[in-house]
């Protein structure tokens, strides 16, 4: 727990935040932490999601796929 509160403080959402308060938060909601392999998707446009994600280990890969083929 204490390594997460570690990640989270550093996560713009939290910046600033006590980890106490912190701490608090992730005890009183709803949360899951979930673990993806390289490649994997996330999420894709237009994709009805009901959470907000946090990475808390790793970094992501976003791409824009235009009807041209083209990628940003």
């Amino acid at each position: 727990m204490d390594e997460i509160i570690e990640a989270l403080s550093c996560c713009a959402i939290f910046k600033g935040v006590d980890r106490k308060i912190i701490q608090n938060s992730i005890s009183a909601a709803k949360y899951h932490i979930k673990q993806y392999d390289k490649n994997e998707f996330i999420c894709i446009e237009d994709q009805f999601s009901d959470y907000i994600g946090i990475i808390i280990f790793g970094c992501v890969e976003i791409q824009k796929v235009f009807p041209s083929g083209n990628n940003v």
